[in-house]
């Protein structure tokens, strides 16, 4: 795991992480080899119940560094 930098606090961060296997990138869509470096951006979402109420919901995004446009952490 890498160094985790949050954006917001209890809504989004960032992770500098090795890819474990090939990725595809959720902003360009080019691929991320085994061995390479990307971020890791989560965020969460309040998600509505059907029964009522809601619950965070937390997405994991993988970005590659070319398509990456903040500061690393």
């Amino acid at each position: 795991m890498g160094k985790r930098k949050w954006i917001q606090p209890g809504k989004e961060y960032i992770e500098l992480v090795t890819a474990r296997k090939n990725y595809l990138c959720h902003e360009c869509g080019k691929p991320i080899f085994k061995g390479e470096q990307y971020i890791l951006d989560g965020v969460n979402y309040i998600t509505p119940k059907r029964e009522g109420g809601a619950y965070l919901k937390w997405y994991q995004n993988k970005i590659c560094l070319k398509s990456w446009k903040g500061e690393l952490p």
